[in-house]
């Protein structure tokens, strides 16, 4: 797994090479994220999820720890490039709401 980092305007942008984030990934994946956060302080950052089409349990609860730390950090963030079946999880686990989309 590898994360690319970019800034565009006023958000810092993680993308992955990933197209599953499952028990194989999703610890690594946390990681790395929070990693950034906690070390860059970014005040916006967006998650690009454009090449993932699954996420499992274990990936959801990666992103709550990573939408938890963004919180303590002050830091907005927001996913895009949903899959529909990616974004069919978030919204049937209700955390849809949860997140900026």
């Amino acid at each position: 797994m590898s994360l690319s980092i970019d800034t565009v305007a006023d958000y810092t942008i993680i993308r992955t090479d990933l197209t599953k984030i499952n028990y194989e990934n999703a610890n690594n994946f946390s990681k790395e994220t929070v990693d950034h956060i906690e070390n860059k302080k970014p005040v916006n950052l967006a998650i690009d999820f454009t090449s993932i089409t699954y996420i499992s349990s274990i990936g959801i609860s990666a992103l709550s720890v990573i939408k938890g730390i963004a919180k303590i950090n002050h830091c907005n963030l927001v996913l895009f490039g949903l899959s529909s079946s990616v974004l069919s999880v978030l919204e049937q686990t209700g955390l849809d709401t949860m997140f900026t989309i």
